[in-house]
């Protein structure tokens, strides 16, 4: 069984300026046995996301 999650990505340029970032949202579907922990890395890579863009996201 699958269940949508809502996602919503920030990616910064490097700096931390607030006008220096893109915003994209979207719904994926993720397994239920998905650990929450794993929730987002598993949600990024649904969304074409690398494996090490991933891994580093927070």
């Amino acid at each position: 069984m699958m269940i949508p999650v809502f996602c919503v990505v920030e990616q910064l340029d490097g700096s931390l300026e607030y006008d220096n970032r893109e915003e994209h949202a979207e719904f994926v579907l993720v397994r239920k046995d998905v650990l929450f922990s794993q929730l987002v890395e598993t949600a990024l890579l649904a969304l074409g996301y690398s494996h090490s863009s991933a891994a580093q996201a927070q």
